[in-house]
């Protein structure tokens, strides 16, 4: 039976990496790179539905969560005109209810 304290962040692949590598704001390069790297970041982990689900539940937005980038100032309120908060919700929810990455639009 498993243990009620353990949580899922235990499991996930980044449990082992420095918490800066995932914010990349500072981190020079194109949007796609970051999306690229968030992504590499992420791959292969086996509790990105859960990671998902937590920013979904949270609101947690700005840093590398689930594969994503969400940058927080792209992420609602007057900074968002296009409303790529709405984006991201709708990729987190891919991702929380299967538990893999959507397709990258380069493979597309």
């Amino acid at each position: 039976m498993r243990d009620d304290r353990h949580h899922w962040t235990e499991d996930a692949k980044c449990s082992s990496l420095h918490p800066d590598a995932f914010d990349l704001e500072g981190y020079r390069g194109t949007r796609e790179s970051k999306r690229m790297t968030a992504r590499q970041l992420c791959e292969g982990c086996p509790v990105i539905a859960e990671c998902a689900r937590d920013v979904l539940e949270h609101d947690s937005y700005g840093l590398v969560r689930a594969g994503l980038w969400t940058p927080g100032w792209m992420c609602g309120g007057p900074l968002d005109p296009d409303n790529k908060k709405g984006i991201f919700t709708g990729e987190l929810k891919f991702i929380s209810a299967t538990g893999r990455l959507p397709e990258s639009e380069a493979a597309a």
